[in-house]
């Protein structure tokens, strides 16, 4: 009788990050370790690193962990996966500190949060105290009712109420129109949204005319699922770069749409031509662009 051996053995050994009662129990599952300088160093390639207290699975090419300062560093085709917050995060680089409880990626980043956002960046934190995503490089979040998020100078993403901050935000609806933000927060949840110095850059054809250049702009925005309110906005549906109509806007001290019965309504505007006012409007409304017209 002949028995064969497998030339690779896994290895599984476990750890403590600390000598202390609460020290937590590391796992790794490779088919290379060394263990040096006392064993305080530990050296691992292609492996899963798992810690059960704090539900935690990391896979990657490489490990070095050092016990002394308790950090787990993992390179190449990293993934992290979070079962207590639903997070997956897949990078070339990771730091895990378990003194602090921060995880940081210090490379191109994708993260998957409960299934409901993809978000995509580079270096970023993750404080599993206070459940916190932060970077202050360029993100974009995808969220599952196709909505497209830009943040062009980071953000910090609160996990637990799902409250994104951000000095410079830039939204992409279903409908392909962008709206600009500055200073503001989203509540992904409840899909509300509270800014300053707001833009909204509409499709050209979302008013019927494909040569249209519609833009409204405004100083402030409150918004949720039922109302959008702009405060002190200036719109025009007027190419003025083609020249292709007369140099018209409408001033008004709010605009509001209301989603529930589908209406653009103004308070307080002027209507003005070449910078000259013709006429006061204290209220007016027409239906937004998604109701069809009757024939």
């Amino acid at each position: 009788m002949k028995i064969k051996f497998i030339k690779t053995i896994l290895i599984l050994i476990f750890i403590c990050f600390n000598s202390n009662i609460n020290a937590e129990t590391v796992f790794f599952d490779s088919k290379n370790l060394k263990i040096e300088e006392e064993g305080n160093m530990i050296y691992a390639t292609e492996g899963v690193v798992t810690i059960p207290l704090k539900s935690l699975k990391i896979i990657g090419d490489k490990f070095i962990y050092d016990k002394i300062n308790s950090e787990l560093i993992i390179f190449d085709n990293v993934q992290y996966i979070d079962k207590d917050n639903k997070i997956i995060i897949k990078s070339q680089k990771m730091i895990y500190n378990e003194l602090t409880n921060k995880v940081f990626s210090q490379s191109k980043t994708f993260l998957e949060i409960e299934k409901k956002y993809n978000i995509k960046s580079s270096n970023i934190s993750f404080d599993r105290n206070l459940n916190i995503i932060s970077s202050e490089d360029v993100t974009e979040i995808d969220d599952k009712d196709n909505n497209k998020l830009l943040f062009n100078e980071g953000l910090i993403f609160n996990t637990l109420n799902d409250v994104v901050s951000s000095k410079k935000i830039l939204i992409k609806d279903q409908n392909d129109n962008k709206y600009f933000l500055e200073n503001s927060k989203l509540n992904l949840k409840n899909n509300e949204v509270a800014g300053k110095e707001v833009k909204v850059d509409f499709v050209d054809n979302y008013f019927g005319n494909e040569n249209n250049d519609p833009v409204l702009k405004g100083s402030s925005i409150v918004s949720n699922n039922e109302n959008t309110k702009i405060y002190k906005t200036i719109f025009s549906t007027c190419n003025k770069e083609n020249k292709s109509c007369r140099a018209w806007e409408l001033q008004s001290e709010i605009f509001t749409h209301n989603k529930i019965k589908k209406l653009f309504e103004y308070e307080k505007s002027w209507f003005k031509v070449f910078e000259k006012k013709l006429f006061y409007l204290p209220y007016f409304n027409h239906p937004d662009p998604t109701v069809k017209r009757k024939k």
